[in-house]
């Protein structure tokens, strides 16, 4: 971890709080840019930016989530409505329907599905296939994560 001096104060900013440090950061080079000139104001505006940025960032992943809680949701439901019409004995959805969602993003309603319907459990490409498309998932989501 770094820590960031600012004139003669130090603070310590961790991952939750690095939007309070460029806020600082903004504030302290807005106010020096009065006194110094055109140096503090364009490093200001990069700090700005910087804000606007992580901003941005931020919704999209709220955009992100609410995306894979319906995809899970929708992968779920299909899971169920082809156990139904396997046992009714009407047409089905194709498998590559049912991979193809979870690797979109619904591997954890597959996975769920293939549990409580007990569906599609005794094919070894869905029964070793969902659970390593869920691990790649899993762990492209904490990369990302400690990335930011």
């Amino acid at each position: 971890k770094e820590y960031y001096r600012i004139g003669e104060t130090a603070s310590r900013f961790g991952k939750q709080s690095a939007l309070s440090f460029e806020e600082y950061a903004y504030s302290y080079m807005k106010a020096g840019a009065s006194a110094v000139g055109g140096c503090c104001t364009t490093v200001a505006k990069h700090v700005e930016e910087v804000v606007r940025a992580k901003e941005e960032l931020t919704n999209a992943i709220g955009n992100i989530h609410l995306y894979l809680i319906i995809i899970n949701i929708i992968t779920f439901a299909l899971y169920g409505l082809d156990k139904w019409r396997a046992m009714t004995r009407q047409w089905r959805i194709r498998e590559k329907k049912l991979i193809g969602l979870a690797l979109i993003g619904g591997s954890i309603g597959a996975m769920i599905g293939m549990t409580v319907f007990h569906h599609k459990t005794r094919k070894w490409y869905f029964r070793l296939g969902i659970p390593l498309i869920l691990g790649i998932q899993v762990s492209l989501i904490l990369c990302f994560y400690d990335m930011m």
